[in-house]
């Protein structure tokens, strides 16, 4: 008989490390209010946290934030780093290259994007005179004057890299050199003007009125004679309408008034014939009650 092997076979175990898995923050409405954007509205901050939390965003890392102009609808935004980041992390990102051609405004910027599992490069290009912004004034804000190159090719890395990684990207928000945003003034640390609070009424209620007697004699204000407003002169038209109305008169039958204009003999209805008699006193047709109305006016007006 055989014998039985006595050594037992060695089994291997492999170790696996996971790596501690970042905690999302806890972010409350006051939060938002106080320290991102004191300007938004109690619906714009609801959203602003279920994109913050849908897309695991923190934005006290600068990974999220929002922004509010005035009365513009605040903007929700992230910054081109998170596409960068998000790519790394997916295990195909093979890197990028990005440059610009041309000049103002024809200047574009261009980009390539590599992937591990794709064979040829990701290419896709940005003009210049289709993400410029300007102030309210017409002019090009701070950042787009100073550096025109820098702010072109964060926008195309942004949507390339979106383009890329549609699955890992879908739902980020867009980066503020995206938005076609007009600012009125652009603040040092990123933070729009707080509008102060507005009076609750502009009318003073239940005033009490006192008079202050003093020893100085009223002195009479003398009232100039207002001075009626003279009449524009009239012109050689209005003066030859005047002319060819001032001698009316009815075109009458057996005593009876016709129902025909008294100036170019059109036949009138009866709608306009009592019509333009009760207001003009003449017979008139449509057309010649708006000569009429040129240079007199009619009657009870």
């Amino acid at each position: 008989m055989k014998k039985k092997n006595s050594k037992s076979k060695k089994v291997s175990k492999a170790v696996v490390v996971r790596k501690p898995q970042e905690t999302f923050p806890a972010i409350t409405a006051d939060d938002v209010r106080n320290h991102i954007c004191p300007t938004a509205t109690v619906n714009e901050i609801a959203l602003f946290l279920q994109i913050a939390k849908a897309n695991k965003l923190n934005p006290f890392k600068r990974e999220v934030y929002m922004v509010k102009y005035g009365d513009q609808k605040a903007q929700i935004l992230t910054g081109y780093e998170v596409y960068l980041k998000r790519a790394e992390d997916t295990k195909m990102y093979g890197g990028f290259k990005a440059w610009i051609e041309g000049e103002i405004p024809k200047m574009k910027a261009c980009i390539d994007v590599y992937r591990k599992d794709w064979k040829q490069s990701f290419h896709h290009e940005v003009y210049y005179s289709e993400y410029v912004q300007y102030k309210k004034t017409g002019e090009i804000n701070k950042f787009w004057k100073t550096k025109p190159i820098t702010m072109l090719k964060k926008v195309a890395i942004s949507q390339a890299f979106r383009l890329a990684f549609p699955k890992d990207f879908g739902g980020l928000p867009y980066t503020q050199d995206e938005m076609p945003m007009q600012i009125e003034e652009e603040k040092s640390n990123g933070k729009p003007d707080v509008e102060m609070p507005k009076a609750i009424s502009d009318k003073v209620v239940d005033a009490e009125v006192k008079e202050v007697k003093t020893d100085t004699p009223k002195q009479k204000v003398k009232e100039e004679p207002k001075e009626t407003p003279k009449e524009a002169p009239k012109t050689n038209q209005q003066a030859d309408l005047e002319i060819a109305f001032k001698d009316l008169k009815p075109k009458s039958e057996n005593g009876k008034v016709l129902p025909i204009c008294e100036h170019c003999s059109t036949d009138v209805d009866e709608a306009v014939y009592k019509f333009s008699l009760d207001v003009y006193g003449h017979v008139l047709c449509r057309k010649c009650q708006g000569v009429f109305n040129t240079f007199k006016k009619p009657r009870g007006k």
